[in-house]
């Protein structure tokens, strides 16, 4: 698992919007695809001043990816720890399933945690753990589990079946929905796609019309085996938050369920967070179908409702028979 720039971009982001403060946990090693000076370099890109210097960093020796000697890097790759520290983190726990990449808590996240770890961090970052365990409803229970009332979830996850091979793919609603249920502050779901060509278009959840309707929500779909499709999803506990409590699928949801859950999407909608964490290098967006349930974010971070044509004549393309289908 690593952090490439457009991923290290929303977790710096989320930083500048609440600053990282007291414990912070990460889930699986980070292999850093940059050297010292780079992140630093990024850091002051986004108006943030890195709290230690280049030469005050350790290089990776550790992790699968980018440790001593990886000819990507030479061997220069800074730490996940350095990095963290650079953003003025206080003290940094990696987690994982076995002391492999040199983690220093080992947790096998299919199983329910020991009631030790309750609310023991105030910031947790999956950095491509759900899409490797063969029980993310149980790994995504423990990590909200572990996270103190006012903390916050940070995930990046890949959502499509390309070379990566990831375990499993979790749609918005799965992620939204469990927040909801658990009465979150907040929750925001964002999709990337990256071209080939090196763009990249990013689409946040149309949180307004979730809040407004119980029109069905259409997963994201999928495309070209050839393109990268990631999830990045960024929440916020709330001092009465849950845990434990597993939504219904929307189709089958009871109304005492819907009542309960629709305040809390009016709660996400109006949070008054003022820009996305992501975004886009082109002013137009990758054409999709998602109906509205998206919105397009552009370069400037402004985010504006997508409305897809009905056929595709780019890179993806619906089959025959689904084309039939009026949505």
């Amino acid at each position: 698992m690593g952090i490439v720039r457009s991923t290290a971009v929303p977790i710096i982001r989320a930083h500048k919007h609440l600053p990282m403060h007291g414990d912070v946990l990460v889930c699986g090693r980070q292999s850093m695809f940059m050297t010292p000076s780079e992140a630093a370099e990024l850091i002051c890109s986004l108006d943030l001043t890195p709290q230690i210097t280049p030469e005050d960093c350790e290089l990776d020796r550790e992790t699968r990816l980018l440790g001593e000697g990886d000819e990507r890097r030479d061997g220069e790759a800074i730490t996940d720890q350095s990095f963290f520290r650079m953003l003025g983190a206080g003290r940094l726990t990696v987690l994982d399933h076995s002391d492999y990449e040199g983690a220093s808590l080992l947790i096998d996240l299919n199983n329910p945690i020991p009631s030790n770890l309750e609310a023991k961090f105030n910031f947790i970052i999956d950095g491509g753990t759900l899409d490797n365990v063969f029980n993310p409803a149980q790994a995504l229970m423990n990590i909200s589990r572990m996270l103190k009332p006012g903390g916050r979830i940070f995930t990046y996850n890949l959502y499509s079946g390309n070379h990566y091979i990831p375990y499993s793919m979790l749609p918005h609603q799965w992620y939204l929905d469990y927040f909801a249920l658990n009465k979150y502050q907040y929750a925001q779901c964002y999709f990337g796609i990256h071209l080939p060509t090196s763009q990249k278009h990013y689409y946040q959840i149309n949180l307004r019309k979730r809040a407004s309707s119980r029109q069905r929500s259409d997963n994201f779909p999928i495309v070209d085996a050839s393109i990268d499709v990631g999830t990045m999803v960024y929440a916020i506990k709330a001092p009465d938050s849950t845990w434990n409590r597993q939504p219904s699928q929307e189709f089958y949801r009871s109304e005492a369920e819907w009542r309960e859950m629709e305040p809390i999407f009016r709660r996400f909608a109006e949070y008054p967070y003022y820009e996305p964490l992501v975004r886009s290098t082109s002013e137009s967006g990758y054409e999709i179908l998602a109906r509205d349930d998206l919105e397009y974010i552009d370069v400037h971070g402004i985010a504006a409702r997508h409305v897809a044509k009905r056929r595709s004549k780019r890179l993806f393309r619906l089959p025959r028979f689904l084309r039939s289908i009026k949505p």
